[in-house]
């Protein structure tokens, strides 16, 4: 189960529904770089990884139309949203939002972990 809600005070201001089973909300990236070198090679950098570097990227065929309309009108409307995953719970904003395929695909970009 997925939660989203909004930041600002709304009394139906959550949405909670199921994640497909080809989402990926555990999906994270670490902050690497490869510069190439003057003898044809390359050097990586790893400079480690930090929640903030996590997309959550969800597909769900799950939501009723009125659970759509409130995922709609966070994306247009609040500067942020709380997701809660079974790994944490995160602040941050839609990145982008389709309501208009089954599943519905919802990419969440993180600002911080809100959870330990």
């Amino acid at each position: 189960m997925i939660s989203i809600c909004s930041i600002t005070q709304d009394a139906d201001g959550q949405v909670l529904f199921k994640e497909d089973v080809s989402s990926h909300p555990h999906q994270a990236r670490a902050r690497i770089n490869r510069v190439g070198t003057l003898d044809g090679g390359a050097v990586l950098n790893h400079l480690g990884f930090a929640d903030e570097d996590r997309t959550i990227d969800i597909k769900t065929s799950y939501l009723t139309e009125a659970q759509a309309a409130k995922l709609r009108y966070f994306f247009e409307n609040d500067a942020g949203v709380i997701c809660a995953i079974d790994i944490g719970v995160y602040f941050g904003a839609i990145d982008s939002l389709d309501t208009s395929i089954k599943p519905t695909r919802i990419r969440i970009a993180v600002q911080s972990k809100m959870s330990a």
